[in-house]
C-alpha cells in the first residue's frame, strides 16, 4: 500500500496499483529513470454489486463471478465496459504512467462455453483499439495467449506466472509447478520468443526462502526470462 519509491526506481519498469501512488510519486519514479506501469484488470471488476451500479456498469456484467478473487467477470463486448477501460487508460497516461499492466486477460474463459469465442474476439478488438488510441502507452500483458497471435506489435512485454514455483489461490498454498503445465506453457511462449517479445516470469516463494529465490531467479534468466520472484500478494521485493 506504500510502495518504496526509491527501491522501485532501481528497476527499468515498475508495476504498481495506481491507487497507491500520488501523481508526484509517479513523477518521482520517472525522474529517477523507472517507467511506472499501472495495474488494470481487463476481464474482471473488483467490487460489490453496489460498486458496479455506482460505476454505471450494471449492463456490462457477465453472468459469472470469480469466486477465487471475489470479483465480477465482465462482458468484453459491452460498450459501457470498453469505454470505462478506454477512459481509465487515458486518465492513467495523463497521470504520467508509461504503460499499463493488463491482468485478467483470460477471465472470459470462465464464461459459458457458447459465449467464449465472441468474448475472445471482443478482447482482441479492444486491445487493438487501445493500442491505436494511445500508441505511446506501453501494454504489458499478463498472459493473453488466446489473442496474442492476432496482435502483432501491440504487446510491449508478456508476463507469465508460475514457471517453476506457483501459488494455488484456492488452497492458499505455495506449490511446485507440474512438468506438464510447464511444457504446455512453453508451447505458448515459443511464438513470442520468436518475435523477440520480452517475457517476464513471475514465480512465488515465501520471503524466508531467499536463497532458493536467488537460485530460481538465476535459473529463469538462463531460460530466457526476466525473473520476478515474490509473494502472491505482490507486495514484496
Amino acid at each position: 500500500a506504500q510502495p518504496p519509491i526509491q527501491e522501485l526506481a532501481q528497476f527499468d519498469w515498475s508495476v504498481v496499483e495506481p491507487g497507491h501512488l500520488t501523481k508526484g510519486d509517479v513523477k518521482t519514479l520517472r525522474d529517477l529513470g523507472s517507467q511506472p506501469f499501472a495495474y488494470v484488470s481487463i476481464g474482471e471488476f473488483a467490487g460489490s454489486k453496489a460498486d458496479i451500479e455506482k460505476a454505471h456498469l450494471s449492463d456490462a456484467i457477465s453472468p459469472v463471478r470469480n469466486g477465487a478473487w471475489d470479483s465480477q467477470v465482465m462482458n468484453l463486448s459491452a460498450p459501457a465496459w470498453r469505454e470505462h477501460l478506454f477512459g481509465r487508460a487515458k486518465t492513467l497516461q495523463a497521470e504520467g504512467y508509461a504503460g499499463l499492466f493488463l491482468d485478467t486477460l483470460d477471465s472470459f474463459q470462465l464464461q459459458p462455453e457458447a459465449d467464449r469465442e465472441k468474448q475472445r474476439l471482443a478482447l482482441a478488438s479492444f486491445l487493438r483499439e487501445l493500442h491505436q488510441r494511445q500508441p505511446t502507452l506501453k501494454l504489458f500483458f499478463n498472459r493473453g495467449f488466446e489473442v496474442l497471435p492476432e496482435l502483432d506489435g501491440v504487446a510491449a512485454a508478456v508476463a507469465v506466472e508460475s514457471i517453476h514455483a506457483g501459488w494455488d489461490a484456492t488452497a492458499k498454498r505455495y506449490r511446485p509447478v507440474p512438468e506438464a503445465d510447464r511444457a504446455w506453457l512453453e508451447t505458448q511462449l515459443q511464438p513470442l520468443r520468436a518475435k523477440g517479445i520480452p517475457l517476464v516470469a513471475i514465480d512465488y516463494l515465501p520471503p524466508e526462502r531467499r536463497d532458493e529465490a536467488r537460485k530460481l531467479a538465476k535459473r529463469l534468466r538462463e531460460e530466457g526470462f526476466i525473473p520476478y520472484v515474490g509473494t502472491p500478494e505482490l507486495d514484496s521485493m
